[in-house]
């Protein structure tokens, strides 16, 4: 299932596009506008919500795909966004209990419907 994720890492969000801007863009500024303190986003991916936190929100991210965190460096260092990227699974974090005052995790279900069609392949 890694190896689908980092099939896809480099063209995940040219592929997305139209989708993401006619039904994603709104609900991840909402949810992460929402975010405060020391926030994690599980499944970061390729980074499509690190625009929309605010600057004081500090933030980590996890992904199990090596490729979607080089992906999420990627847009950190052209948003000149801080962020603590770590590859993990979000099953079995490598964090403190109570570290992170906020977690996020956005379109979840998305990535199972997916999972479930590289399983396939």
């Amino acid at each position: 299932m890694i190896g689908c994720w980092d099939a896809q890492a480099a063209s995940y969000e040219q592929k997305t596009a139209s989708v993401e801007r006619r039904f994603f863009a709104d609900s991840r500024r909402g949810v992460c506008e929402r975010a405060a303190g020391s926030t994690l986003e599980l499944a970061v991916g390729t980074g499509l919500n690190l625009p929309f936190y605010a600057n004081d929100v500090s933030l980590a991210g996890v992904d199990w795909s090596p490729r979607m965190v080089a992906a999420a460096e990627r847009s950190a260092r052209r948003l000149a966004r801080l962020i603590a990227l770590t590859r993990a699974d979000a099953t079995v974090l490598p964090f403190d209990d109570e570290r992170f005052d906020t977690e996020r995790l956005t379109h979840g279900a998305i990535e199972r419907v997916h999972a479930r069609k590289c399983d396939r392949r």
